[in-house]
């Protein structure tokens, strides 16, 4: 009996695949690898990706569907495909060129990837093999791979997904050879890597990342409960449960996108190395409703329901051969069998939600509420990390949505080989603050955070802190306030960056910055604007002033500091990564414009504030910024919403009005303190 379709699986595939997602699922799936059958060899014309980041995905596709349905057709391509990479060399089996070269040989990404390739194959389709090719396939996974991934286990000390994806292919063949000592190895790392989650289930390596290395954390479970049910009770999966409570909160809406069809594609928070059109892996999802309704039962009922918004309705949307490595996730091998076993799906409205999500990984995503038209998420880190891969330097910076278009936005990441890439992190293409000392005559960026190691008796080394201080996370009735010290990222002479963002019902954000250092230097504040498929209309006003408009919506940032304007320069915004340099999903130069405010002198203490207004696009013209003694006051069109913001420099705290309904608020970053003022009377 296979271990990755089991009979009652089988069954309720069977009973389901006439009607709704299943059917969907099923169909899709077939007819692709059907097709994908119509001709020999591994990869098809249609593939841009290199055969070892593809083999997973359209092996393990083909394999299953051969369990469900049988083809003389598809098992012929199914072999063949599958002994090709048996019989790849050693050397091919590690990766491409650019992977390391030891001796004896070492496991690398690409390595897990095939372990799974071959061993899904041989557990859904022994019947398409030959005695003879069953053997030398075993004997390949038995000799070769799985010494080549303990190899990896036991060298490579640095925590982060490499090892989660390694330790995958060591479990996977393991469960199918029923090889005792490389399960119990794979058991011992999934405990291990327990470790690189954060208190509530997230991972810091950003949430792209967070999905490959779970992903992989799920297919060690799933081989090992399904080869021996004991393995449940020693297998702590909740630990990572709440990363669908994460991907729900950061997932923002679906439409197509331009360049890539008309698919609704997902549009999710992406920070650091993670794409802009991401959304979880189907397979993830499921396990997590599946296996943890019981222990997490918010966390499945959202798992379920991220599945139903983002993959079940469209299985079938291209590409095919970027799923396993190139990071556009759909549904892969287990989505049927684990559909069998998931929990029902709630959205976050039904389970009464809070509108503002704060994780430990760093993210803060707020909305104006969970049917409504802006997002505002934030970089404002706090407890210490437990992986620290793949980061930018974006601390204090934000991504900020109206009316399901992003305007602020994150750059992403492109080929990790290409020239870009060193760039794209850098902290003077996010929307956070740049300096220049004028006496070292240098300017001063965010520095990355070193590795966290695991210590040679296995155990993990103390979590990482990178110096910020998250001050306030709070909503209290229209007003969201997330306020984040950034400075112990830059180092001295920097001594304090404090920024608080206050999200004011659904059109107005005011962005406070209170900056001081020991000596004086010029600040530079970073506006990176989406201009992915040439649809962004901007208009600078000298010398305090963007009016921006994309599709139908619009938004007014006003500078209150003084400082000279700058730009466009032309940037580079990605929708996905993609292992090799120049495909769909990589952004072109001027994709996305980066505008400045910068210091015309040196100052060594400053508080300066930022006001953005955001609307539909035909109305954005309407709104008005004043600002006398009483304060800053923003009003929209007819003076039917009104917000004001007084800042008290002397003692660092801010009022926050509501001009219209009349409540008050009062906001101490330093003392982490926001609290409603009682009404004043109209």
């Amino acid at each position: 009996m296979s271990l990755f379709l089991t009979e009652a699986e089988r069954s309720f595939i069977n009973s389901t695949y006439t009607d709704g997602a299943t059917a969907r699922l099923y169909w899709t799936t077939l007819n692709r690898v059907m097709r994908r059958a119509e001709s020999p060899g591994l990869m098809s014309s249609s593939d841009t990706a290199m055969w070892w980041h593809a083999a997973e995905e359209v092996i393990c596709d083909a394999a299953m569907m051969h369990a469900l349905k049988p083809s003389a057709q598809l098992g012929a391509w199914l072999r063949d495909a599958t002994m090709s990479i048996v019989r790849r060399s050693e050397g091919e089996w590690i990766g491409p060129p650019f992977r390391g070269r030891a001796s004896p040989p070492v496991a690398e990404l690409e390595t897990g990837h095939l372990m799974r390739a071959v061993a899904v194959a041989l557990d859904l389709a022994p019947v398409v093999f030959t005695p003879a090719e069953l053997e030398e396939a075993k004997d390949v996974l038995r000799s070769r791979a799985i010494p080549m991934a303990l190899r990896h286990l036991e060298s490579h000390r640095g925590l982060h997904n490499h090892r989660c994806v390694v330790n995958a292919g060591l479990a996977v063949a393991g469960a199918v050879l029923n090889d005792a000592e490389a399960m119990t190895a794979a058991a011992k790392e999934f405990s291990l890597y327990l470790g690189a989650y954060q208190s509530d289930g997230t991972y810091a390596e950003t949430l792209q990342y967070a999905n490959y290395a779970t992903w992989s954390m799920m297919l060690v479970y799933e081989a090992l409960v399904r080869r021996d049910l004991t393995w449940a009770s020693r297998l702590d999966m909740t630990r990572y449960a709440g990363f669908a409570r994460w991907a729900a909160y950061s997932f923002m809406y679906r439409k197509p996108l331009a360049g890539l069809g008309q698919v609704p594609r997902p549009r999710s928070v992406n920070f650091g190395d993670s794409a802009a059109i991401f959304s979880p892996s189907a397979e993830l999802l499921l396990h997590i409703s599946a296996r943890a309704k019981q222990s997490h039962p918010v966390d499945a009922a959202l798992a379920s329901w991220l599945y139903e918004v983002c993959d079940s309705s469209a299985p079938a949307a291209p590409p095919h051969d970027q799923a396993s490595f190139g990071f556009v996730p759909r549904p892969g091998f287990l989505t049927m069998p684990l559909l069998a076993h998931a929990a029902a799906a709630k959205s976050p409205e039904q389970l009464k939600l809070s509108s503002l999500g704060t994780f430990s990984c760093g993210d803060v995503v707020a909305r104006d509420a969970w049917d409504g038209r802006t997002v505002l998420a934030v970089r404002a880190e706090n407890d210490p990390k437990n992986v620290v891969s793949h980061l930018h330097g974006d601390l204090n910076s934000c991504i900020l949505v109206h009316n399901t278009e992003r305007l602020l936005i994150d750059p992403g990441h492109s080929c990790y080989r290409g020239i870009f890439h060193d760039y794209e992190r850098r902290s003077v293409t996010h929307n956070t603050c740049t300096f220049f000392d004028p006496i070292e005559a240098r300017y001063i960026e965010q520095s990355g955070p070193n590795n966290r190691m695991i210590d040679a008796d296995d155990t993990l080394g103390p979590p990482i802190r990178r110096g910020v201080r998250q001050l306030i996370a709070k909503t209290d009735g229209p007003l969201t306030v997330i306020s984040s010290d950034a400075a112990g990222v830059y180092g001295a002479p920097l001594e304090s960056f404090v920024r608080t963002w206050m999200l004011c019902g659904t059109h107005v954000v005011f962005v406070v910055d209170q900056i001081r250092s020991s000596r004086p230097l010029v600040t530079q504040w970073n506006w990176l604007l989406n201009n992915r498929d040439g649809a962004l209309d901007m208009k600078a006003i000298e010398p305090d002033r963007l009016i921006v408009r994309r599709a139908d919506a619009g938004m007014k940032i006003i500078h209150m500091g003084g400082a000279a304007l700058g730009g466009p320069k032309y940037a580079v915004v990605h929708d996905c990564y993609h292992p090799l340099p120049g495909q769909i999903g990589e952004g072109r130069q001027g994709s996305g414009w980066l505008m400045n405010w910068r210091e015309r002198t040196a100052r060594a203490e400053r508080t300066v504030v930022h006001a953005i207004m955001l609307d539909d696009a035909g109305r954005i013209a309407g709104w008005h910024l004043m600002q006398g003694e009483d304060g800053i006051t923003v009003q929209g069109p007819g003076g039917r919403i009104d917000w004001r913001l007084r800042v008290d420099e002397a003692s660092g705290e801010f009022a926050v009005i509501d001009g219209c309904g009349g409540d008050r608020w009062l906001i101490n970053p330093e003392a982490g303190d926001m609290k409603r003022l009682p009404t004043q009377s109209r």
